[in-house]
């Protein structure tokens, strides 16, 4: 009986007495008393065992793992260019002009072409120092 009180303080609760003090610990119930999903009789408890869940942990395979490796000839040479090919070219061609010799460019350009009666050639700018101008003379304006 001291072993059962020490047993008892130790775990934290009281050892029950009676069959129906240890029945309501257990929470065992008659098949008639169950409710819900779980009184069907092919009902399967959702959470998964664990070996069902993880046969064996990543550091310990049961099988070696395979590497493949081939001779470099009969690998398929996949190579992967950027989309962009406006930004490829390092050697693009900039020239700054300031704002004389932007007129200057303008007044040549006005004199070479004409558009119509009235018209303007080149859009109203609003250029208040330099302006750059880029080579645009690569295949397809550097979109090729």
């Amino acid at each position: 009986m001291a072993l059962k009180n020490l047993i008892a303080k130790v775990k934290g609760f009281e050892v029950p007495t009676s069959i129906s003090e240890a029945k309501g610990l257990i929470k065992l119930k008659m098949p008639w008393q169950i409710t819900g999903p779980c009184s069907d009789p092919e009902y399967e408890n959702a959470v998964p065992n664990a070996l069902d869940y993880r046969q064996f942990s990543p550091a310990s395979a049961p099988v070696r793992v395979y590497v493949p490796s081939s001779e470099p000839e009969w690998v398929f040479d996949i190579k992967y260019f950027p989309r962009d090919y406006k930004r490829n070219f390092k050697d693009r061609k900039r020239v700054v002009l300031n704002k004389s010799q932007l007129e200057e460019a303008r007044q040549e350009r006005k004199e070479k072409e004409f558009f119509f009666d009235g018209g303007n050639v080149f859009p109203s700018s609003y250029v208040i120092k330099t302006e750059i101008q880029e080579d645009d003379k690569l295949p397809g304006n550097g979109y090729e």
